[in-house]
C-alpha cells in the first residue's frame, strides 16, 4: 500500500468516524422553546411566582359543543372526561362547568365550599336543570360556558416543570383521552401549555421538512454547476458532516434546538457550500490554466495559498454576524449565537479539511485536463456572466444614478424605521397563520369564553396577614370595579369571588361583598375552614399562605405587545391613584404578560447586535486591507441591511424572534461577497500593477461568477423556510432573501462604484505606487 492510498483511507476512515459520532450524539438533541430569561431577570422571578405562591400552571384548553352538555349523557361523559384526565401523572386540576367550585348552604343550612358535580351527587343540587341555572348566575358564566351555552371548555392545568418531553407526554395523553370521549372527540384545542407543545413538535416537524429539501436543492445546483458526481457528493456531505458536528455542540453544552435556532442548521450548510464552492471553482480554475509541467502539489499549494485566508475570513465575519446575538438577553438567542459562532468556525476546519481531502484524492485523475483539455460553461456559470456583464456595463456609465438611488432609499428606509418601527412577542401572532386551526382555537376563546389572554397583578407587601384586612381587600375590590370597563378587559378575578359567594350565603341584606372589617374576617375564616371533597382551597389562587401578597386576574382577549404594554400603562394609572391608599403597586406578569416584556428585548437586541456586528466585521477589514477600503465595503454591505428593516418596517411587520436576526445574519453573509471582491481589487491593483479599471473589473468578473452561485444558495437556503407553515419562519425566509439580493447588489454594483472615486482607492494606489 502506497503511502498516498493509506492516507486516503485513514482521511477516509476518520471522516466516516466523526459522521457516524456526531449523528448519534445529535440523538441527544432536546427542543424547548419555553426559556426564555435568565433564572435571576425580574420577568422570570414574577413568572416563578405565580406558580410557587398562586398554583398558576400552564394549561390545555379544550373548547367542544355544550349543547347537550346538560343532559345525563353529556354529564356522564364530562365526568368521565374530568376523572380519566386526573389519572395523568402531570395533571394538577381540571376545571369545568361540572368540576368548578361553588359556595353555597346545604340542605341544613350549613356553608359548603364544593363543586358543581359533588353538590349534584351529594343532593345539594336536584338535577343538572338547577345545577344549569345555578352556574348561569356565577362568575364562571362566559368563561366556562358561553353565554348562548353552545360552548364549554374544560381547562386540564398540568404541571410538567418546564421540561418538554414532559409536556409531550402529559399533553399527548390529554389529546388522546380527548378523542375517545363524545363531548371532546371534535373539541378544539388552546391554552398556553397547548401552544408550548405546537411550538416544540413544529420545531422538529420543521427541521425534518427543510433539511432533505434544502440538501435535495443544493445537490441539483451543485450538480447542475460541476457536472461532477464525485465534487457534489463531496460537497455535500462535507456540509452535513458540518451540521451534524454543530449539532453534536449544542447537545454538548445543553443548549436546546428552539423554532429560532431552526436557521442554523440550514444556514451553516449553505455557508460550508459557499466556501467549499469558492476551493472548488479556483482549483479548476489552477487545473484549466496549468502548464504540462505543472505538479499536482503545486496546483493544491496554490489553491490552499489562495483560499484560506479569504474562507476564514468570510467564515470569521459570518461567525461574528450569528455570535452577536451571545449578547442578548433572550436565552434562545444568545444560545443561537453561541451555537452558531463555535458550528461556522468547526465548520470552517472541517470544510478545509474535508475539500481539500478531497481534491488531494482527485487531483492525480484530473491532471489530463491542464491547460484547458476540458472546460466548458454550466448553465450558473453563463447565467452568472450574463449578469456581471449586465452589472459592469452598470459601474461604467451609471455610476451618479447608483449612488442616486442608493441614497433616496436609505434616507426612505430611516424614514420608514422612524415613523412605524415596532416589535411583538406574542407567540401566537408571530408564529401561527391566523388560519391555522389554533389560532382559530385562541379566536374562539376570545369571542365566546372570556378571553385567552391573562393579565396578572401580583400586589406585594412585607406586612403578614395584610390582605385579611378590610382596606385593602375594599381598595382593590373598587380598583377591580373600574378596570373591567375598560374596553380590553372582559372580567376579573381574585379572592373578593368566593368572599362575595360566602358572603352572600350567609347575609341576606342585598349586599355582595363583606363591608366590615369584622364581617371579612368570618368570611376569610370560613373560607379556610371550609375545603371542597377533593381538596381544593378555593383561595389558594388568589392570597398566599401569609396573606402578604394577593392575585388579581384580568382577562383579554389575543393582544399584541403594543396592545398590551397599552393596557398595562392604563391599569398603572388608575393604581398609582390608589397608591397614596396603602395599597402597593402590583407586579405585572403571567404567560401574555411575560411574552409581551420580551418585545423590549427584542428591540434592543436588534439594535446592539447590528452596532456590535458593524463594530466587529469593520475591525476585521481594517486590519485585513485598510481604513479607506473598510469604509467601503461597510457602505456596501450595511446600505442594503438598512433597506432591508426599513422595508420591513414600510409594510408594517414587527420586529419579532426571526426578523431580529435578519440584519446581522445578513450582514455576516454578505459581507464573505465583499471581502472577495476587495481581495481580489487589492490582488491586481497592488501585486500585479494592474490599472485602477482594470483591477475593478478583474476583481468583479474573477470571483464573481461565485459570488452570483453562492448569494443563489444563501437565498435558496433561507428560501426553504417558505414552505414552512410558521408566520415567522416565512418572514424570515422572505426578508432573509430581500436582503441577501440588496447585499449582492451592494457588492458587485455599489462596491465597484464606490472603489471608482479617489477617496477609497487613495491608500491602496499610494502602496501599489510604492511597491513598483
Amino acid at each position: 500500500m502506497t503511502p498516498r492510498l493509506a492516507l486516503i483511507i485513514g482521511g477516509l476512515g476518520f471522516w466516516i468516524g466523526l459522521f457516524a459520532v456526531s449523528l448519534i450524539t445529535t440523538g441527544g438533541l432536546k427542543y424547548d422553546n419555553d426559556k426564555w430569561l435568565a433564572e435571576d431577570n425580574p420577568n422570570e422571578i414574577a413568572r416563578n411566582l405565580l406558580k410557587n405562591e398562586f398554583n398558576q400552571f400552564e394549561s390545555t384548553m379544550l373548547v367542544f359543543d355544550a349543547r347537550d352538555l346538560f343532559e345525563q349523557e353529556g354529564f356522564r361523559n364530562a365526568i368521565a372526561f374530568t376523572d380519566a384526565i386526573k389519572q395523568i401523572e402531570g395533571v394538577v386540576d381540571v376545571v369545568s362547568v361540572y368540576d368548578a367550585s361553588l359556595i353555597m348552604n346545604d340542605p341544613s343550612g350549613s356553608l359548603v365550599v364544593t363543586t358543581y358535580r359533588s353538590a349534584l351527587e351529594n343532593g345539594y343540587i336536584q338535577n343538572i336543570q338547577e345545577l344549569k341555572d345555578k352556574f348561569d348566575q356565577s362568575a364562571y358564566s362566559g368563561r366556562l360556558l358561553s353565554q348562548d351555552g353552545e360552548l364549554s371548555t374544560f381547562i386540564v392545568k398540568h404541571e410538567t416543570a418546564g421540561k418538554p418531553e414532559s409536556r409531550k407526554n402529559v399533553v399527548g395523553l390529554i389529546l388522546e383521552q380527548a378523542s375517545k370521549n363524545k363531548l371532546t372527540k371534535n373539541a378544539r384545542i388552546a391554552g398556553d401549555g397547548f401552544l408550548k407543545f405546537t411550538l416544540d413538535n413544529k420545531t422538529k416537524s420543521e427541521l425534518s421538512l427543510i433539511m432533505p429539501i434544502a440538501a435535495a436543492g443544493v445537490a441539483l445546483f451543485l450538480f447542475s454547476l460541476f457536472g461532477r458526481l464525485w465534487k457534489t457528493i463531496l460537497v455535500l456531505f462535507t456540509a452535513a458532516t458540518a451540521v451534524l458536528v454543530a449539532l453534536s455542540i449544542m447537545v454538548g453544552l445543553g443548549h436546546k434546538l428552539t423554532i429560532i435556532a431552526l436557521a442554523l442548521p440550514v444556514m451553516l450548510s449553505v455557508i460550508v457550500v459557499a466556501d467549499s464552492l469558492h476551493i472548488i471553482r479556483f482549483w479548476d480554475n489552477e487545473i484549466d490554466t496549468a502548464s504540462p509541467q505543472t505538479t499536482k502539489e503545486e496546483i493544491l499549494a496554490n489553491t490552499f495559498k489562495a483560499t484560506w485566508l479569504p474562507c476564514l475570513t468570510t467564515s470569521a465575519t459570518s461567525a461574528v454576524g450569528f455570535g452577536v446575538f451571545y449578547f442578548s438577553e433572550l436565552i434562545p438567542l444568545r444560545e443561537f449565537g453561541i451555537d452558531s459562532f463555535i458550528g461556522i468556525i468547526m465548520g470552517y476546519v472541517i470544510m478545509m479539511l474535508a475539500v481539500f481531502f478531497g481534491l488531494f484524492s482527485m487531483t492525480p485523475n484530473a491532471m489530463s485536463r491542464r491547460g484547458g483539455r476540458y472546460h466548458e460553461l454550466s448553465i450558473p456559470d453563463r447565467a452568472a456572466d450574463s449578469f456581471l456583464r449586465l452589472d459592469w456595463s452598470i459601474v461604467g456609465n451609471n455610476r451618479p444614478l447608483t449612488f442616486a438611488a442608493a441614497g433616496l432609499l436609505v434616507i426612505a428606509s430611516i424614514f420608514a424605521l422612524a415613523m412605524n418601527a415596532k416589535s411583538e412577542s406574542n407567540l401566537l401572532d408571530v408564529f401561527f397563520k391566523k388560519n391555522s386551526s389554533i389560532y382559530s382555537a385562541f379566536t374562539l376563546v376570545d369571542n365566546e369564553l372570556g378571553g385567552s389572554g391573562v393579565v396578572s397583578m401580583v400586589f406585594r407587601t412585607s406586612e403578614e396577614d395584610y390582605f385579611r384586612t378590610f382596606e385593602p381587600f375594599e381598595k382593590v375590590l373598587n380598583f377591580e370595579g373600574e378596570i373591567k370597563s375598560l374596553r380590553e378587559i372582559n372580567s376579573t378575578e381574585s379572592y373578593s369571588d368566593p368572599i362575595g359567594q360566602i358572603h352572600r350565603s350567609l347575609v341576606s341584606d342585598g349586599s355582595d361583598y363583606p363591608q366590615s372589617e369584622e364581617q371579612l374576617a368570618q368570611e376569610m375564616l370560613l373560607s379556610e375552614w371550609s375545603r371542597s371533597a377533593d381538596g381544593r382551597d378555593v383561595l389558594a389562587e388568589n392570597v398566599n399562605f401569609s396573606y402578604d401578597s394577593k392575585h388579581l386576574r384580568a382577562y383579554t382577549g389575543n393582544l399584541s405587545s403594543v396592545e398590551l404594554d397599552k393596557v398595562i400603562m392604563k391599569l398603572e394609572g388608575q393604581l398609582r391613584a390608589q397608591a397614596r391608599g396603602g395599597v402597593p403597586l402590583p407586579i405585572f406578569t403571567g404567560h401574555s404578560v411575560f411574552f409581551a416584556k420580551l418585545s423590549n428585548y427584542i428591540l434592543e437586541t436588534q439594535f446592539a447586535t447590528i452596532a456590535l456586528t458593524f463594530i466587529f466585521i469593520f475591525l476585521i477589514l481594517t486590519l485585513e486591507f485598510n481604513f479607506r477600503l473598510a469604509m467601503a465595503g461597510m457602505l456596501a454591505c450595511s446600505l442594503p441591511v438598512l433597506i432591508t428593516m426599513g422595508t420591513i418596517a414600510l409594510l408594517g411587520f414587527p420586529f419579532d424572534f426571526a426578523t431580529v436576526i435578519i440584519a446581522s445574519v445578513t450582514m455576516g453573509l454578505s459581507i464573505d461577497d465583499t471581502i472577495h471582491i476587495l481581495h481580489s481589487y487589492q490582488h491586481y491593483l497592488v501585486d500585479e500593477h494592474k490599472s485602477q479599471r482594470q483591477s475593478l473589473r478583474q476583481a468583479l468578473f474573477i470571483p464573481g461568477r461565485p459570488i452570483v452561485q453562492s448569494t443563489f444558495l444563501f437565498c435558496f437556503g433561507a428560501g426553504v423556510f417558505l414552505v414552512s407553515d410558521l408566520v415567522m419562519l416565512q418572514r424570515f425566509a422572505s426578508f432573509t432573501i430581500m436582503g441577501l439580493v440588496l447585499a449582492l447588489l451592494g457588492a458587485v454594483l455599489l462596491l465597484p462604484s464606490l472603489l471608482s472615486l479617489g477617496f477609497f482607492n487613495k491608500s491602496s494606489i499610494e502602496r501599489a505606487n510604492a511597491s513598483l
